[in-house]
C-alpha cells in the first residue's frame, strides 16, 4: 500500500483478510497480483479477517496499526504446506492484492495438525510516507 495514512484504515485496511502463501509463488514487487500469488490449500486453511485496533503513534514516530493474532494450523495431514509468505486482500477469496510479504527464512512447514503459525499482524507508516512531509520536531 503506497502512501496511505492509518487513517485510512476505515477504507483500504478495515476489510482485508490475511492469507498465507506457498511456492512457487513469484518474487513479490509492487506490480504484483493475485496472480502472482500460489494460496496455500492445506486442509482447514482459509483467509482470515484481520481485526484491527485503534492506530497509535509509537515513540519511534511512526503510525502503528496492530490487530488480533491470527491462528493457522492444517485439520489432517492430507496436503501439507510449506508456508513462504503472507498476503493481504480486500476479500475472503479472490479480491485484490493490497500487499504481501515473504518470510525471510526460515518457511513454516504446516504438515500437519499440531503444527500451527500464529501471526500478529502489525502496520507502521513513518510521518512522511501518512502526511506527505517531514516530521518537525522541537
Amino acid at each position: 500500500i503506497n502512501a496511505y495514512s492509518a487513517s485510512h484504515i476505515n477504507g483500504v485496511l478495515e476489510a482485508a483478510y490475511m492469507g498465507l502463501y506457498i511456492p512457487p509463488t513469484t518474487p513479490i514487487t509492487a506490480q504484483s497480483t493475485m496472480a502472482n500469488i500460489t494460496e496455500a490449500n492445506y486442509d482447514g486453511y482459509a483467509r482470515l479477517q484481520v481485526v484491527w485496533y485503534p492506530p497509535y503513534t509509537d515513540t519511534a514516530g511512526p503510525q502503528t496499526l496492530t490487530a488480533a493474532s491470527l491462528y493457522y494450523a492444517p485439520t489432517d495431514s492430507n496436503v501439507p504446506n510449506v508456508i513462504t509468505g503472507l498476503f493481504l486482500a480486500n476479500a475472503a477469496t479472490g479480491g485484490q492484492l493490497l500487499m504481501a510479504q515473504p518470510f525471510a527464512s526460515p518457511d513454516y512447514p504446516l504438515q500437519m495438525p499440531g503444527n500451527a503459525l500464529v501471526v500478529a499482524p502489525q502496520f507502521q507508516l513513518g510521518y512522511g510516507q501518512g502526511y506527505g512531509g517531514t516530521q518537525i520536531v522541537s
